[in-house]
């Protein structure tokens, strides 16, 4: 005899197999794992930077894992604990960092992990180190220096248009979030969160290039006025090159081998002549290395000097003067004094 089910029993099991479709579903639209235990570790940022709980966590560019929760780190103060799931059979190496960034420029921000190059490997419940990498709103607010008015006045529209389809998107959003579950519509308002932090880095940015044109016109000017000052002056510019090939051209004719030449030639005949000093020849040779010369020519000095000391001190006994010419009695003859 066939078994036979009721109807309100078939309802209750088809209302049960749906659910359990529906649980899957949505756990592997996010890119969960229903039927296996992930390896949940953690890391710590300054900000969570428009992460949301169920952002996928990239390795090498593949999800194998996604968000679990995102809370204020108790153990460290001004902190952000994010805590995420990876594969199980997923080996990071213990020097691995995570990031957040994105992966275009309307889409959320994912979790992406940098591998390293150690021989041990996180366990569950690690805390994987962490660094910030710098946005592309940072990358294009340092391009805004280079760029030309033409390009700013496109980078103006494009922030327009996409203002207005970001604000088309946060109207849709705001239907959809009367026919979804709480938890998506969490979901969704962080992303909303998200657009309008773009939108605000967007609007940051248009003020930027309005400064910046101001610097790009002056930038332009100085070289207007630069390059008029190379015209007026290019008379006087060649004349200065005129006059460097004249000097060269004279430099070239100049006979600089000859004096050099007679250089080395006096060189070498001083060379000569100090050797011969140094060898005692010749009377300079003689005199500067005759030592008994030196001393006898250094005693005549000394002799001359006491001479010249004592006739100071005693002129009479060298020198006698005498007005009138005195007879001399015993010869009857006159004499002159004696100077």
């Amino acid at each position: 005899m066939a078994l036979k089910i009721s109807n309100p029993i078939r309802i209750a099991i088809l209302g049960i197999l749906a659910l359990a479709a529906f649980v899957f579903g949505f756990n592997f639209l996010k890119s969960r794992n229903t039927f296996s235990n992930d390896k949940l570790l953690y890391a710590l940022f300054d900000e969570a930077g428009g992460l949301t709980p169920s952002s996928f966590v990239l390795y090498k560019g593949v999800n194998v894992g996604s968000v679990k929760e995102i809370t204020l780190s108790k153990k460290n103060p001004g902190k952000v604990e994010v805590a995420f799931s990876v594969n199980e059979d997923l080996s990071l190496p213990a020097d691995s960092r995570v990031f957040i960034t994105s992966t275009d420029l309307l889409s959320g921000k994912v979790l992406a992990i940098k591998p390293g190059v150690a021989s041990t490997y996180y366990k569950k419940g690690d805390m994987v180190g962490s660094f910030v990498e710098v946005g592309s709103m940072d990358k294009l607010s340092n391009m805004v220096g280079n760029a030309d008015t033409n390009t700013l006045r496109k980078v103006d529209q494009a922030v327009v248009d996409a203002s207005k389809t970001l604000n088309s998107a946060d109207a849709t959003i705001n239907n959809i979030n009367s026919v979804i579950d709480a938890r998506v519509k969490q979901n969704l308002q962080n992303s909303v969160a998200g657009l309008n932090k773009s939108v605000n880095d967007f609007n940051i940015l248009s003020a930027s290039l309005a400064e910046q044109r101001q610097k790009i016109a002056s930038t332009i000017t100085s070289l207007e006025t630069f390059a008029n000052n190379l015209n007026k002056n290019n008379a006087n510019i060649n004349a200065t090159v005129a006059n460097i090939k004249t000097t060269t051209d004279n430099l070239n004719k100049a006979d600089i081998s000859g004096t050099i030449n007679n250089l080395k030639s006096t060189l070498n005949e001083l060379n000569g002549t100090l050797d011969k000093v140094n060898q005692n020849q010749g009377t300079l040779g003689m005199l500067v290395n005759d030592k008994k010369l030196y001393n006898d020519l250094q005693g005549s000095v000394a002799s001359l000097n006491a001479l010249l000391t004592d006739l100071k001190a005693n002129p009479k006994r060298y020198v006698q003067f005498s007005v009138f010419s005195k007879k001399d009695k015993s010869t009857g003859t006159t004499t002159t004094p004696q100077q």
